[in-house]
């Protein structure tokens, strides 16, 4: 996985939260730990005093970073707006490579982390992982994933499907049959096609 960008201000604020949630609850467990007449030895007493809230933010962010940042209510009331992306996705893809005259069937799968990613791409005849990413979610209607890739076809393609690396930006979109992402990709020198990909979530 690698890292990924979003534009808006949600990671500073969330880190701002944490940062002061570290320090409360530092000072809560100082003074709960004092209350119960248990003083730490002098060798741990470094663990308890404010600077044991950098522990406290490890964990706090190990959280967030892994689980916390998926909760619906979060979403609702807009502290975070990154939308969940995994999973696997199926679906078309498109090329100018034929024209636009076939069809090919492809599997799509996103493995997310707050501020982690990869997009994996496979169809029959090659496949692709993303190394770098953004996510928009204030510059479109639609939260839209944009990210590189490096292409690999497999070993019986012609000599033509060359390694090759390209961007692709798909947009999500939400229906009562479920989330979609659509839209298109095309790729650099060497290359030089374009297309159409529409993928639905299928777990």
């Amino acid at each position: 996985m690698h890292p990924y960008g979003i534009d808006s201000n949600e990671r500073r604020n969330v880190l701002i939260v944490l940062v002061i949630l570290s320090l409360l609850k530092s000072e809560l467990f100082g003074r709960a730990l004092a209350a119960q007449g248990w003083l730490p030895p002098a060798p741990l007493d470094w663990l308890f005093d404010p600077a044991s809230a950098a522990a406290w933010f490890a964990a706090l962010f190990y959280l967030f970073e892994n689980y916390v940042w998926r909760w619906t209510l979060l979403h609702r009331v807009k502290f975070v707006q990154l939308p969940d992306l995994n999973g696997r996705w199926t679906g078309t893809l498109r090329s100018s490579y034929d024209d636009f005259t076939k069809t090919h069937d492809i599997d799509l799968t996103v493995k997310q982390s707050w501020t982690r990613l990869i997009v994996e791409l496979t169809t029959a005849q090659s496949s692709s992982k993303s190394d770098t990413g953004s996510v928009y979610v204030n510059r479109a209607a639609e939260p839209t994933l944009v990210y590189t890739y490096l292409n690999t076809p497999s070993p019986s393609q012609l000599a033509t499907m060359a390694i090759h690396t390209g961007t692709t930006q798909l947009e999500l979109r939400g229906s009562a049959q479920g989330k979609r992402l659509r839209g298109h990709y095309y790729n650099g020198r060497g290359r030089g096609n374009y297309g159409e990909i529409d993928v639905a979530k299928s777990d």
